[in-house]
């Protein structure tokens, strides 16, 4: 099941978060004010989208974590057992531009593209503790880790960077304008959106070699997903969701489907849910912040 994020007014003319199903309809699922982030509960059928403070969130531990860029700070939400949030137990501040969060041995880790940082920190007791820093020149936006290496989109270089286990530098690809989101397959390809030329790269992990660049599918590419062989590309302005089949061999897509999503922001493959009744989309807001 495919899920899409899309900016209501007065940031687009999207719905909300739609279900996007394969002969390309489109289901209205929740009404949430322009959810620029979509996170899948690990066990219960809950989708988190975030309020119009909050750019990114992620589930670790127990509590939902949001990251407001403009305030520039996170938010730790402790869980309640049927899934519902509860107010914030700690809010960590410090940022200028903190964009995205993602848990990782034990650590929460949180670009700041503000400060060209990517800071690492300890959840404990409700509580984001920070542990260390690394610097990512170039505004970090998005990072993933792939087998021993962490791959970054850097938006204003329009770069992507990788770095070993313990973030020394290993490569740096410049040839993007304005990278967004990025996603690994297999450990052999990485797929880096790049809005503005409105194109996908493909990229080999740690030496950042260049495989291809395709044709987006749409108009500024602001988030993409990979689930087994299919990528997802969610186009902001031109209003639209394309999906393409990967070569497992060679990397390189083919086009299957676009499906009409109205200022689509995000999108998220489900994992494990068959009905989309049986879905609940909550976001912080619900939860009094």
């Amino acid at each position: 099941m495919l899920l899409a994020g899309c900016y209501t007014p007065p940031r687009g003319e999207g719905a909300g978060v739609v279900r996007v199903l394969p002969d390309r309809r489109v289901r209205l699922l929740a009404g949430v004010p322009s959810p620029s982030f979509l996170a899948q509960h690990p066990e219960l059928p809950i989708v988190y989208a975030t309020d119009p403070d909050s750019c990114h969130l992620a589930v670790v531990g127990g509590h939902l974590i949001t990251v407001q860029y403009a305030a520039g700070t996170v938010r730790v939400h402790p869980l309640h057992a049927d899934g519902t949030a509860g107010r914030p137990s700690h809010v960590l501040d410090g940022f200028v531009h903190p964009h995205m969060i993602s848990a990782y041995a034990g650590e929460v880790l949180i670009s700041d593209l503000g400060r060209d940082v990517v800071r690492r920190t300890r959840l404990d007791g409700g509580r984001l503790t920070p542990v260390g820093e690394h610097a990512v020149p170039g505004g970090p936006r998005h990072f993933v880790r792939l087998g021993d290496t962490w791959t970054v989109t850097c938006e204003r270089d329009g770069a992507v960077a990788t770095f070993d286990a313990d973030w020394r530098p290993i490569a740096r690809y410049a040839g993007l304008t304005q990278p967004s989101e990025l996603a690994g397959h297999r450990n052999r390809f990485v797929y880096v959106a790049d809005r503005g030329p409105d194109v996908v790269a493909v990229l080999t992990p740690g030496d950042l070699r260049l495989v291809a660049e395709f044709p987006s599918g749409g108009t500024w590419p602001r988030h993409l997903a990979v689930a087994g062989s299919l990528l997802h590309v969610a186009h902001q302005r031109s209003g639209d969701v394309t999906t393409f089949r990967l070569d497992p061999q060679t990397g390189l897509p083919r086009r299957l489907r676009a499906a009409s999503v109205p200022a689509a922001s995000c999108v998220l493959p489900l994992v494990g849910v068959r009905r989309a009744t049986q879905l609940r989309i909550i976001t912080p807001d619900t939860a009094g912040v």
